[in-house]
């Protein structure tokens, strides 16, 4: 996940682990999105559209 040149093993960085991984399911959770916010995104390019080749 990081690297902090920290030599300390796995009992040090275990933690700092589980704060990242929390806070990232936190933030995915609660995150909120362009229709919560009253945002037109119609300018926007959806890259996850099919592109014919």
């Amino acid at each position: 996940m990081v690297n902090l040149n920290m030599r300390l093993g796995e009992g040090s960085g275990c933690p700092f682990a589980f704060f990242i991984i929390e806070a990232s399911q936190k933030m995915m959770r609660d995150m909120g999105s362009f229709e919560d916010a009253n945002i037109v995104n119609d300018f926007l390019i959806d890259i996850r559209e099919e592109k014919a080749i």
